[in-house]
């Protein structure tokens, strides 16, 4: 009689057996793995199974054997877990960022002025969760997308391992998806860091290569400004003419600027010399072909100084003053002293020719300093007004009249032509009128001869030197300048009084 076997158990859904870790263990709870560590959140480690017997790895199907020495250590593919007592990496390293300055070459094919580009960047990494994310900070007028270039995550090695902190070295160059990128500099915190936990002190701050597109950008609308003579009275139907002379820095070229005149007699150009690279050397005529001249044959702001003279297409420039803003860049960029950007105290006088005088006009007396008599100091800008007198080799000048420029730039710097501040003397004239009102209002009225309520500058400084008022002739044309209303320069006499606080 034969024995006969019991059908193996099928292999179907709810028919496999699930052997226990542990044939003599009991307890098949799920341990607790969410805890809280000073008030943080935290996971513990799974619990892991060190002593699986043989007999329930071979019911497993491992295949294993008799021994356990060919099993496979689980636990060395984990993930690390932060010990009981620290907090966790998130928690400690809240808000820690490393930070490293640099820049990446950006090949340029397309143009023929530069074949490559220097493009500064900032590495972040983030010790909370290891990631990185490099930026390039943005600039004006760059004409590059700025910005982020590799967005926050965690970046891998060309062994497909993650970057790490000793990863990061000033001086060292990093590549990260190809691109190569050269740290220069790290921040306070990144040094401290280095030097504390991982015992590295990063060396000095490296500078930034030379980029020609970056010096266009940091000079990008800063304009040196100016002031010029052309002196043209040597020549028939010559005159000395008055310009604005326009560097800029971004280029190195050059505008020249006419000062329209009231009743000068010529047409208003606005425009004297196109903007362009000004030459130095001698300038070819009658060429049809445009010449390119190298950078040294051009002016630089080496060549403008007060005081000097540009050849201009071979006419003579002499630059005689400057702004403000010219004269903070000189002294921080050419270490221009005051004496230098100061405006030049030198005299040059011309008599007009008049017909049938008998007299050969001209120029009296060429362009130098002129000492005061019986002094050592020199005439300077701060005596030159209407109504004053230069006495020079014995001959005493009398300053009657100024030109448009000369009273529109002595107003617009009246912080230092007090004669040409009508506020002062303003001021000046309220004070004198205190007790006197009915005089000064009887003489204005009896200036008036015609009646019509205005007069001209003229009657205006004889109304002034008849109510007994101190002043000088300089400060009677700009109070008429400015109380003028019209073309013909009358002054009415109702808002005149107004001003001094008389009524009419």
């Amino acid at each position: 009689m034969t024995q006969t076997t019991a059908p193996p158990i099928p292999k179907l859904p709810g028919y496999t057996v699930c052997m226990p870790q542990s044939l003599s263990d009991k307890g098949f709870k799920k341990g607790q793995t969410l805890t809280y560590l000073n008030g943080y959140q935290r996971g513990s480690a799974m619990p892991m199974v060190n002593d699986v017997p043989v007999s329930t790895a071979q019911l497993l199907g491992m295949g294993l054997g008799s021994s356990t020495k060919d099993m496979p250590a689980y636990s060395s593919t984990l993930p690390s877990v932060d010990s009981p007592g620290s907090l966790p990496q998130w928690v400690s390293n809240d808000r820690k960022v490393l930070r490293f300055f640099g820049y990446f070459q950006e090949s340029v094919n397309e143009s023929n002025m530069e074949n490559h580009r220097i493009r500064k960047v900032i590495l972040y990494y983030y010790l909370e969760d290891d990631s990185m994310h490099v930026a390039e900070p943005r600039q004006d007028n760059s004409g590059i997308p700025q910005g982020v270039l590799i967005k926050r995550h965690k970046l891998t090695r060309t062994d497909q391992s993650f970057y790490c902190p000793s990863d990061f070295t000033v001086g060292e160059p990093l590549t990260i998806y190809g691109r190569t990128f050269y740290l220069v500099d790290a921040d306070v915190f990144t040094r401290e860091y280095y030097a504390t936990n991982l015992g590295r002190v990063h060396g000095p701050a490296l500078p930034y290569p030379d980029d020609p597109v970056e010096a266009y950008r940091a000079s990008f609308g800063l304009v040196l400004r100016f002031w010029a003579v052309w002196d043209d009275r040597d020549s028939m139907y010559g005159d000395r003419r008055p310009y604005v002379l326009h560097y800029y820095l971004e280029d190195d070229s050059v505008e020249i600027l006419d000062v329209n005149e009231n009743n000068s007699g010529r047409d208003p150009f606005p425009i004297f010399l196109k903007r362009a690279p000004l030459p130095k050397v001698a300038v070819r005529a009658n060429t049809t072909l445009s010449t390119r001249y190298r950078k040294d044959q051009c002016y630089s702001p080496e060549d403008l100084r007060i005081g000097a003279y540009v050849s201009v297409h071979n006419r003579d420039f002499l630059l005689h003053d400057c702004d403000n803003f010219t004269k903070a860049w000189c002294r921080d960029n050419l270490g221009s002293s005051d004496a230098e950007l100061s405006p030049i105290d030198i005299t040059e006088l011309f008599e007009p020719p008049a017909r049938n005088s008998g007299i050969a006009g001209g120029k009296f007396l060429e362009r130098q300093k002129i000492y005061k008599a019986q002094s050592e100091e020199i005439y300077t800008y701060l005596d030159l007004y209407v109504g004053g007198q230069l006495e020079i080799h014995n001959r005493t000048f009398e300053m009657t009249e100024g030109d448009e420029y000369t009273h529109t730039y002595m107003e617009n710097n009246k912080h230092i032509f007090i004669m040409a501040d009508t506020d002062i003397l303003v001021k000046s004239l309220r004070a004198q009128v205190q007790g006197k009102s009915e005089a000064v209002r009887s003489a204005f009225i009896e200036m008036d001869k015609s009646g019509s309520g205005s007069m001209s500058g003229e009657e205006l400084e004889g109304a002034l030197y008849k109510a007994g008022m101190k002043f000088t002739r300089h400060q009677a044309v700009v109070l008429r300048r400015r109380m003028a209303k019209d073309n013909t320069g009358g002054v009415l006499i109702e808002e005149f009084l107004g001003t001094l606080g008389i009524s009419y």
